[in-house]
């Protein structure tokens, strides 16, 4: 009787244990995905296809939204319909202009990050 009442207690530690698990992670899942919402709500006008090249400033909501995200996990989480509303290249270029920056050769909803532009390399020489 004494096995039966620890094999008892047991199972329902276990039952505790993996409930409170699948909770937690069911709630951290929530929390990135409303960091996505947030995220692609203060965004979406530096982003959107139609729009030209407007950039946030870097104390904007957005950048501010950036600075706080894993970007990459962002990436990831891009639904079909959000990247036909978006320019990938004007998220990477939100990420780096708010301080941060996809990794380079990252794939980012089948958008592969550039390596950066270097504005002070000279032109190539004329050919003779």
């Amino acid at each position: 009787m004494t096995i039966s009442k620890i094999l008892g207690v047991f199972y329902l530690l276990l039952i505790l244990v993996l409930w409170s698990s699948s909770f937690h992670d069911a709630r951290a899942y929530q929390i990135q995905d409303d960091t996505k919402y947030h995220l692609m709500h203060q965004c979406i006008l530096y982003m959107e296809k139609d729009v030209g090249d407007v950039t946030p400033g870097y104390n904007s909501l957005c950048c501010k939204r950036v600075r706080r995200a894993n970007v990459c996990d962002i990436c990831d989480q891009l639904t079909p319909g959000e990247k036909s509303r978006i320019q990938l290249s004007k998220w990477v270029h939100i990420t780096r202009e708010c301080g941060n920056p996809l990794p380079v050769g990252f794939n980012c909803a089948g958008y592969v990050v550039p390596p950066l532009e270097s504005p002070s390399s000279p032109p190539p020489p004329p050919p003779r």
